[in-house]
């Protein structure tokens, strides 16, 4: 491509390639902010997590019983080391809970739920190929940090209130009851998901591209007549045509 004739081109039409340049400027940002507002027309994502620790009550993980099962002297059954894998178990069946409508039911009355809430496993070493822990990550994704972490309290606040409930509606022993501990509280809101500047960087290309070409079509339609050199001095093409028919 000639880069001297294009711009050349792009000079003599140089009000049609600015009034492009303004239209392909404004069309781009019509398409990231609402007119007139100017508010962006698509919202961040941010997301605050929670860890849940599936166990009983006291601390038997911090103990090492001399047999699974104990008792005291008057036959008693002492607590001793949780059943890990029992306990992981739950804490699968806890992660769907966590989501579930009888959930999302207790969040709602304290009102709408403007964003995501998730919930994943907790494995070891973070490696989805090692065992599962007795543990829940809970996820809220909104479009703010304070949303975000607002809307992971609530979600929390929901499940382990759901969670007493059931236990206290089947009459099952305070000792006896799983225990869902907290051993992360909802994180501040870290970004997600930025919002996304494909599509006015699309618009603005398309807009120029279409004006350039614009251009050039008129410059085929409407070509000027080049000069060459003649005798050292410059004429129209036509007259070099002239000169060389009266020489021949």
């Amino acid at each position: 491509m000639d880069v001297q004739l294009a711009v050349r081109v792009l000079w003599r039409f140089r009000l049609l390639v600015a009034i492009g340049l303004v239209c392909a400027l404004g069309l781009s940002i019509a398409s990231y902010y609402k007119v007139p507002s100017m508010q962006p027309r698509e919202s961040e994502q941010w997301e605050s997590l929670t860890t849940l620790f599936v166990t009983s009550r006291g601390f038997p993980w911090g103990q090492v019983p001399e047999s699974e099962q104990q008792t005291d002297g008057r036959g008693t059954q002492v607590q001793g080391t949780p059943d890990a894998g029992r306990l992981s178990t739950l804490a699968s069946l806890y992660m769907e809970l966590s989501t579930g409508d009888a959930v999302l039911r207790r969040m709602a009355k304290d009102g709408r739920i403007n964003g995501i809430v998730q919930s994943f496993p907790v494995f070891v070493a973070r490696d989805a190929g090692n065992p599962a822990l007795p543990m829940i990550t809970l996820s809220a994704i909104a479009a703010t940090p304070r949303e975000s972490h607002d809307l992971a309290a609530r979600h929390l606040n929901a499940f382990t209130g759901f969670l007493a409930d059931r236990q206290r509606a089947a009459n099952i022993p305070p000792a006896d009851r799983v225990v869902v501990e907290v051993v992360r509280a909802p994180t501040p809101g870290v970004l997600l998901e930025p919002r996304k500047k494909t599509r006015p960087i699309v618009v603005f290309l398309t807009v120029l591209v279409a004006v350039v070409g614009l251009a050039f079509i008129l410059e085929n339609l409407r070509p000027r007549v080049r000069t060459v050199a003649i005798d050292g001095s410059r004429a129209s093409a036509a007259q070099a045509v002239d000169t060389t028919r009266r020489t021949a």
